[in-house]
């Protein structure tokens, strides 16, 4: 997950991408990703408790 964490962050080139590669990248292992941007209103998490990316649940905006 380090590799793919930092290969996103050093190449996307804005939230939106960063967001999207994440979401769409097939993982090894269960993960949880916090990603926040620049921008008001750019928070997303993504929890990941299998291998399968049906079995993905993301936060968009979630902020308590």
């Amino acid at each position: 997950m380090s590799f793919l964490s930092r290969e996103t962050m050093e190449s996307a080139g804005s939230y939106q991408e960063a967001r999207d590669k994440l979401a769409n990248t097939q993982l090894i292992a269960p993960a949880y990703f916090i990603l926040g941007g620049t921008k008001p209103g750019e928070v997303w998490a993504l929890s990941s408790v299998s291998l399968t990316l049906q079995d993905r649940h993301y936060y968009d905006n979630y902020v308590t």
